[in-house]
């Protein structure tokens, strides 16, 4: 089984259903679903989130980014 983490960018409009781009979403994760790939979330990702941007003082739109650090350290 393949695994991904997704870009913050495609979740965001995954969410959003008012997005212009929602469907294209939409559709991207069913398809990865569809092929018998998962996409993972963890309880333990917030906590290597907060630990990774107290550390490194990140602020911003930079933290979305640190949040995908977070998840490939989890997994």
């Amino acid at each position: 089984m393949t695994r991904y983490i997704l870009d913050t960018n495609v979740v965001m409009r995954f969410c959003n259903p008012s997005d212009i781009q929602h469907h294209l979403a939409t559709e991207a994760i069913s398809r990865l679903l569809a092929q018998g790939d998962e996409c993972l979330e963890s309880k333990h990702i917030f906590p290597n989130w907060l630990n990774l941007v107290t550390t490194n003082k990140v602020m911003g739109k930079r933290t979305h980014d640190v949040r995908i650090v977070a998840v490939k350290i989890q997994f």
